[in-house]
């Protein structure tokens, strides 16, 4: 489990405040994030696991792994055809556990605007953890030729979200799990602690993915920068980031 500060883009910023992205950040807005950003890498620990490498192989929309874990997802499978991929690499990514209840006791005292950019922050968190752990997986998967297509979560792009329990099993069952990583999946599916999410990465041959549409190519959308595993130019340009 990894557990580092992160910084946010300011274009990240904007997009999770529903502020234009050519629109300016006002100075009350600029301080209102930076104070819950620092607050959450502060008080609550962003932390993030990834899997080692599993291979897998498609039928149909059955994507069968190595290890028995079985997912059903038209969408899900096609993509990993489209971008060749042998291989899978599941990934956990958590905002921490102290960021919902001190967000409730912020709503509970009235202080609204603190509790909205604090929510924004843990959101916007969680993104960069899962750039992050891109980043992390290209590195080891370059020597071996391979790429990262871009992350699928249960729930989301036709991919069931009861497959969320399988994902969360057979992250668990990681030999290099940490036991401070708690996360349970409640009745509806999702997760707790809020801002949390977990993601599958196929490994495809990098010249395979490099070819592929901005939609399954993970560098498209991935803000990322400085990057020397970067295929393609992202589709919005990275911003100066809050420290």
């Amino acid at each position: 489990m990894i557990a580092e500060p992160l910084n946010v883009p300011v274009a990240e910023w904007k997009r999770h405040l529903c502020i234009p992205v050519a629109g300016p950040l006002s100075e009350t807005a600029h301080a209102g994030v930076e104070r819950a950003l620092a607050w959450v890498n502060k008080h609550s620990c962003p932390w993030s696991f990834v899997s080692e490498s599993i291979d897998l192989a498609t039928q149909g929309d059955l994507i069968r792994l190595a290890n028995g874990t079985e997912f059903t997802s038209r969408f899900l499978a096609e993509k990993l055809r489209l971008g060749q991929a042998r291989a899978a690499v599941a990934v956990a990514v958590c905002a921490g556990s102290a960021v919902s209840p001190q967000i409730n006791d912020l709503w509970g005292e009235d202080r609204l605007d603190e509790a909205f950019f604090l929510n924004a922050a843990a959101a916007a968190a969680t993104e960069q953890l899962l750039l992050r752990a891109h980043k992390s997986i290209c590195d080891h998967a370059e020597s071996a030729g391979l790429a990262a297509l871009s992350h699928e979560s249960p729930g989301c792009d036709g991919w069931n979200l009861g497959d969320q329990h399988a994902l969360l099993d057979l992250l668990v069952a990681q030999s290099a799990w940490p036991s401070a990583a708690k996360l349970d999946i409640l009745e509806s599916g999702m997760l707790t602690p809020e801002h949390s999410q977990l993601a599958l990465f196929g490994l495809g041959s990098a010249e395979v993915v490099q070819t592929m549409s901005p939609d399954t190519m993970a560098c498209a959308r991935c803000s990322m920068d400085p990057c020397s595993h970067r295929r393609r130019p992202a589709s919005a340009p990275m911003k100066l980031e809050l420290t």
